[in-house]
């Protein structure tokens, strides 16, 4: 990034640019990289996850060396915590080779969905919109695949029989890419749109399938405003983050948190979801009209996360026949005030029926 007064470097990388350095980085051994996890789990485990999502190809060495990580530490060494692994499109090729596809594993360890990214960041001026930037009039963001290139991955995918999973936050690149993905069939498992952060109306009904999951961070809010507002206007900030409207449509959603960009705790997301705010502001939120209540709040990061992976016929409520998975709160969640939420703690965390986070064994 150059300074915009002297034109000279500043040191700050924005978003792939960070491979220029990245690349001179010596790799952590096998050991190294399984005791991080293992750390990792257990912190998840310590913020009432009982599951989680993630894509760690490009960080932990590839396919089969994240697979055999996740594999040991979970199978193996019974940590507790269930994984649901996105397959980054360059390796859908090794997939294949090594027998894998979604579903793949069991009920603790799972192949996801094939992981693509289609725009940037509001941040970084590189999401994708379909008119320009407030704040940049000449600027429109960036393309990372254009429409050829989108079909021939969703065409590799879909010939591996998988779901896939795209990064989305502009308006302009969920319209490409939805209008790349009505071009294919659907699979077993849901397609997901990723962050799905700004929605013209158009959209919304483009978005209610039964075969796709908005795949939604609530704390993006308390990231992007107010300075959303300037960057790319009132209006559309108001086609931000529209999980009322979203929900009321019949869209599938399933909250997250996109850790490390934003934190993992599954409480602050419940919480920007329901006030629209930061959690040191005191407003009637960004948006109000658009604030969840504690259910539905609570239900996007339960049962929606199932749906996510279709697994709610498993997982995403205290049921008969589903998996014993459940978090034991200091609070009773339906019953405070939004701001006591920042104040609860986790006592219990409980997967498969067993005691995988006890806060008085911590």
């Amino acid at each position: 990034m150059l300074d915009p007064t002297t034109q000279q470097p500043t040191g700050l990388l924005l978003e792939t640019a960070s491979e220029i350095i990245a690349r001179h980085i010596p790799a952590p051994t096998f050991a190294e990289w399984k005791e991080s996890l293992r750390k990792a789990m257990t912190a998840a485990m310590s913020h009432g996850l009982t599951s989680v999502h993630t894509e760690d190809l490009r960080y932990l060495g590839g396919l089969e060396q994240t697979y055999k990580l996740y594999d040991q530490l979970i199978n193996e060494e019974q940590s507790g915590l269930r994984c649901n692994l996105l397959i980054y499109y360059p390796f859908i090729k090794q997939l294949r080779e090594l027998g894998m596809y979604a579903g793949y594993g069991n009920a603790s360890l799972q192949i996801g969905a094939v992981k693509i990214f289609a725009d940037g960041s509001f941040g970084g001026r590189t999401a994708l919109l379909s008119s320009p930037y407030e704040d940049k009039p000449d600027e429109y963001g960036s393309e990372i695949h254009d429409l050829e290139r989108l079909t021939e991955l969703f065409q590799e995918a879909r010939e591996a029989m998988m779901p896939i999973a795209v990064h989305t936050i502009g308006d302009q690149a969920l319209d490409h890419v939805l209008t790349t993905l009505e071009k294919f069939p659907p699979v077993k498992y849901r397609d997901r749109m990723i962050h799905t952060s700004l929605l013209r109306a158009d959209l919304l009904e483009r978005l209610r399938k039964p075969t796709i999951v908005a795949d939604i961070q609530p704390r993006f809010l308390v990231g992007d405003f107010p300075w959303l507002i300037e960057r790319i206007g009132e209006e559309r900030a108001n086609q931000c983050y529209i999980w009322k409207s979203m929900l009321s449509s019949g869209i599938l959603c399933a909250g997250g948190s996109d850790a490390p960009v934003e934190p993992i705790e599954p409480l602050l997301g419940i919480h920007a979801a329901v006030t629209r705010r930061s959690p040191h502001e005191q407003h009637a939120g960004y948006n109000p009209a658009e604030k969840l209540t504690m259910a539905e709040a609570l239900q996007l990061f339960t049962l929606g996360g199932a749906y996510a992976t279709n697994e709610e016929h498993v997982k995403g409520t205290i049921s008969v026949g589903k998996y014993a998975d459940m978090t034991v709160f200091s609070h009773h969640l339906l019953e405070i005030d939004p701001d006591e939420l920042l104040s609860t703690r986790i006592e219990k965390t409980i997967i498969g029926g067993e005691i995988c986070y006890d806060k008085n064994l911590s």
